[in-house]
């Protein structure tokens, strides 16, 4: 993806938090959920300006937008979003040394692994053909 790429698809992103998380409405659940998206655009900024993204950093940012688009999807569903609670901290943080686990949820919310098909392309474009991820410079 070339350099006005990424900041065209990071800038739709922001958008989206600043006016479709607004829309979501007003209960507990609705602001959580907007605030897990509003996170997930704040890691994509930040990881869009790294040079190159750890493995570990890539799974993170992953399992963080599956979590939110579980969230997005129970709250429309069932005007509830899942809770963490036990072991996971509420929102990923990038950079942490790559022998650190990647963030997940606690406990892993229904329909985690539906979502895999979803992350499975997305996952495989994020490495390069040594395993390696690879990211931009801003």
């Amino acid at each position: 993806m070339g350099e006005a790429q990424l900041l065209t698809a990071v800038r739709s992103l922001r958008r989206g938090a600043w006016t479709e998380a607004s829309m979501l409405g007003t209960s507990d659940a609705a602001k959580t959920a907007a605030d897990r998206y509003c996170h997930l655009v704040r890691l994509v900024f930040e990881a869009s300006g790294k040079i190159v993204l750890t493995s570990r950093d890539v799974d993170t940012l992953l399992n963080y937008s599956r979590w939110v688009r579980i969230s997005l999807r129970m709250l429309a569903e069932d005007e509830i979003v899942p809770s963490i609670h036990g072991g996971s901290a509420e929102s990923p943080i990038l950079g942490l040394a790559e022998h650190m686990p990647s963030w997940l949820p606690t406990p892993i919310p229904p329909r985690w692994d539906e979502e895999e098909t979803i992350d499975a392309l997305t996952r495989s474009a994020a490495r390069g053909n040594d395993g390696n991820s690879k990211g931009r410079a801003k």
